[in-house]
């Protein structure tokens, strides 16, 4: 970080002594700006670390999920063997973390999907910063940038998780991750700028009425029309533009209806979380 330009708000850890995160202000725009920070390799371990991209380019599959580590780690000690490279504890983690982040992780977005404060990523096209909503900062410029053939990586990579073809014939992709993230994608067919790709996560603790009235979302009047509305049968409807809470107040709602009860819901992307 230029401390001339740039001055240091908050600081925090994704990954406990791997990857952590610098919310800075820059002195001329007043803007926040969100800066991920990860592990810097070796001239030893960034040779390791291309060495085992090229033989995990040339296997023909990964093994389930269960071995992936292993394998990957199995890799990792043939190319410290064929180039005789030894490498630290340290060294050794950081090389994995760049090898698990691209193979089974999101690549360069990944810290972004582990970090709980932030709640929307948004990429904008290639060689453009990466966006985000955080939770305590609001919309912040993150300094990852993706290049053309790591957005189509990326790309490639959702569909495939998300189990749903993207093409010229149908260039919008919906659906969810298997982290339970809901993914909207879209092509160039529908974008000028190249590929866009949005990704909103939902909170590990799920939001209860009491959070939305403690958090002033909701008055506790209103809050308390709509249980007896539920109580009673009667119908509702709620409805708002694109993060306005919709899916949160439902979600809530949902903690009030009686256990017995049996619920159908039908999504074309699965959000309504049904309490056990």
């Amino acid at each position: 970080m230029d401390n001339k330009g740039a001055e240091l708000i908050d600081e925090y850890e994704i990954v406990k002594g791997l990857i952590g995160v610098l919310i800075v202000r820059d002195r001329i725009t007043g803007l926040y700006l969100y800066n991920v920070v990860e592990p810097v390799l070796s001239d030893g371990a960034g040779r390791v670390l291309a060495r085992a991209r090229e033989l995990l380019r040339m296997s023909s599959s990964l093994p389930g999920d269960d071995s992936v580590e292993s394998y990957l780690k199995s890799l990792v000690d043939e190319a410290m063997s064929r180039l005789r490279v030894r490498l630290s504890d340290d060294e050794l983690r950081n090389v994995m973390y760049y090898l698990m982040r691209d193979t089974v992780g999101y690549g360069k977005i990944d810290p972004l999907v582990r970090d709980d404060y932030i709640e929307d990523v948004n990429i904008n096209g290639p060689n453009k910063p990466v966006y985000v909503w955080h939770s305590r900062y609001e919309h912040l410029r993150t300094n990852i940038v993706l290049s053309n053939e790591e957005l189509n990586s990326l790309v490639v990579k959702i569909s495939q998780r998300v189990g749903k073809n993207v093409s010229s014939a149908y260039p919008i992709l919906e659906g969810l991750l298997p982290e339970g993230l809901r993914v909207e994608l879209g092509l160039r067919d529908v974008s000028p700028h190249g590929p866009i790709v949005t990704i909103r996560k939902f909170r590990a603790n799920p939001i209860t009425i009491i959070d939305l009235v403690t958090d002033g979302v909701i008055r506790a009047e209103a809050l308390a029309t709509l249980w007896f509305m539920l109580e009673n049968g009667i119908s509702m409807v709620i409805i708002g533009p694109t993060g306005a809470g919709k899916t949160t107040l439902l979600n809530a709602l949902l903690f009030l209806i009686r256990p017995e009860a049996r619920i159908v819901t039908i999504e074309d992307t699965r959000e309504i979380n049904i309490p056990p």
